[in-house]
Order: structure tokens, then sequence, then C-alpha cells
């Protein structure tokens, strides 16, 4: 299954054409193994009434539309259950939600094979399909695909969306350079809420937070890495800049915080303050490490948005971008640019930076 937390209705629709497409070649793939160079007298082919009695239009049909309802089904099951799941729970859950929905795919299957070929409906033919050689073939042929499907989902949010194909063809292996926005997103005054609520109730919080900053999916972010209390969020130039995405991620993700406020106050007794820094730059991109490889960027933009981060105590503003990025973006409904001069960053030169309030 796919990370499709608060993924946009347009973004969820594509999703779902592109998984229909793939569970229309799965089901015509299994047509021709099944049936591929068969007698159609011979005795396991008796009351297999899944494929033979169908058009071909009709199988993609229900290919397309298994693919489509189990987009929606995914998306709805990980934003109710998994943020809160153990992985061995979300795993039966999992396993749970496609053999149900399994079942009731071939239920429409038995009830449309009645239909086409004037048969009664029965108990016993309904046991007789679900018991027979292909019918039996065919859920296990499903759980095998979905299986396969699961596995490449889970690969690739690890390594973050598309990034799993650029890996096979081995577009990270040898280092290479793009322009990136980074932003740094940083929980205020974590070291006092840490003190209060203590380790355990202190990591569900982040654990909440974390889930809800899923949001800036909606605009094109992609997650980098989760160092302790912070995250690190990044856009290739054209998707960062484009429509402001870079700007409204952060402010869908605050206002998203603040419809939860009630949420937060109820159980921690606070509500959490993010601060964020953003610069970008050119830097370097690779696969990184044996055991446990990970995609890393490495360059001086990822420094200088941290350091932007960092001086927002000291400013006084919880959103800064630096003069770079704010050359890039245009107006943002909402939204105002405020040029703070020039600001001294550790170890670098005067640089000046924007607030935005």
């Amino acid at each position: 299954m796919g990370n499709y937390y608060y993924q946009s209705t347009k973004s969820l629709f594509k999703l779902s054409i592109k998984q229909g497409l793939a569970w229309m070649f799965v089901l015509t793939l299994f047509g021709f193994i099944r049936y591929y160079h068969t007698d159609a007298d011979a005795d396991y082919y008796i009351g297999a009434d899944i494929i033979n009695n169908f058009t071909v239009p009709v199988v993609l049909l229900i290919g397309f539309f298994n693919g489509v309802v189990l987009t929606y089904l995914e998306a709805h099951f990980l934003n109710t259950y998994a943020h809160r799941g153990s992985l061995g729970y979300i795993i039966f859950l999992g396993i749970l939600l496609y053999i149900c929905f399994v079942t009731a795919i071939l239920f429409v299957t038995y009830s449309l094979t009645v239909w086409e070929t004037n048969q009664q409906f029965t108990l016993g033919n309904l046991k007789r399909f679900f018991l027979n050689g292909t019918s039996i073939s065919f859920i296990v042929y499903l759980l095998i695909a979905t299986f396969i499907f699961g596995f490449f989902k889970q690969v690739d949010r690890k390594f973050g969306p598309g990034n799993l194909m650029r890996m096979l063809r081995g577009d990270f292996y040898y280092p290479k350079e793009e322009n990136r926005i980074f932003m740094f997103l940083d929980l205020n005054s974590s070291t006092t809420i840490a003190e209060n609520l203590g380790h355990i109730r202190y990591s569900r919080l982040l654990q909440d937070c974390f889930h809800d900053v899923s949001i800036v999916q909606k605009y094109k972010a992609e997650f980098y890495q989760y160092v302790g209390d912070e995250v690190v969020l990044t856009w290739n130039l054209k998707n960062g800049v484009i429509n402001n995405n870079v700007i409204k991620a952060y402010y869908a993700f605050i206002d998203l915080l603040e419809t939860k406020r009630d949420y937060y106050v109820k159980n921690y007794g606070l509500m959490p303050e993010f601060k964020a820094g953003v610069h970008y730059g050119k830097v370097t991109v690779t696969e990184v490490g044996d055991v446990k490889r990970e995609i890393a960027f490495h360059g001086d933009v990822l420094n200088t948005a941290s350091r932007i981060q960092g001086k927002c105590n000291e400013i006084g503003e919880l959103f800064l971008v630096s003069g770079d990025v704010a050359s890039l973006i245009g107006a943002v409904e909402g939204a105002k640019l405020q040029s703070i001069s020039e600001v001294t960053l550790k170890g670098k030169k005067k640089i000046r930076r924007q607030s935005l309030h």
C-alpha cells in the first residue's frame, strides 16, 4: 500500500486510473495463463465460470473497477487506521481488507456469470463457483499480485514517490547536481515540551504532528528526512515555485494543526507550533550506504536552510525564506512578504532574508 495521506482529489484520481490499468493487465494475464492452450472439454474446466463465459471487455472492466476501488479503499484505510496501528496490526487489517474485497469481486463475478448464462442463482451454484479450481487459483493469483503491488508501493514509499524507477535506472548511482528547494520544519520550544510531557507522550505528539505534516504532499513536497523533532522537506525547483507550493505547503500544515487544536490541547495540553527556514540552490544527489541504502543530498544549501530556520526565534518570526527564494515566488494570498534586510548566519556571510507572516 502506498502513502496516500492527504493526497489531493486530483492526484488520487490519477493514481486510481493507473492502478485500474494495472489491474486490467493483471486479469488479462490471468486469463492467458489459465486458459492458453487448454482443452475446453477438460474435466477441471467444468464449472470454471470466471473467465470462460466473459468477453474480453467485461474482464477488462472488472480489472479496472478492482484497481480504482482498491485505491480509494487503501487511501481511507491508511488515513483511518495506519497512523496508530502497529505494523502487525496494519498488515492484518490489510490482508483482511483484500480478502473481503476479493470475495466481493468474486461474488460480483458470479452474479454477472449467472446473468450472462441465464443460470439459476442458488446457494449450491454459489458454493460450486467459489470452490472450483479456477476460483481458488484466481483468489491465490490476486493475493500474490496484491502482495507484489504492495511490495513495490512500500519500496516506493521508502525512497519517495518516483524514486524507485530512478534507482532501477541507476539515476543516483553516480552523484549528480540538481537545483532544489529545502525547508527545515522544526517544533518550537521542543525541549520544554519534552520535559513537560515526558518521553512517551512527547513521542506520541511528534507522531501526530508528523502524520499531519503529510498534507504538504498536496503541494508536491518530498520528504527527505525526519531528524528528532524536525522534518526536512524538498522540492525540485519547478514543483516548489509553481503556484508558490513551497509557501502554501507550510501554511496548509499550520492551518491543519489549527483545525485540530481541540485534539492537541485535550491530549497534550498544548498547541504545537512549527517554525521553518527555506533556501534553494545547487546540491548533489546520490545513493549512499550499503546495508541501509538511502538517497542523500549534499551541499551548502541544506546547511543554510537549517541555519535560517535557527534564526526564527532570534528574529521573532515563524517562517523565514532566503532572499533567493523570495525572488522566485509571487504574491501568496493571506501571506505578506516582509524584508528583514541582512542577517548574519553562523559561518556565513551576511545574507538577505525575508519573513512570511
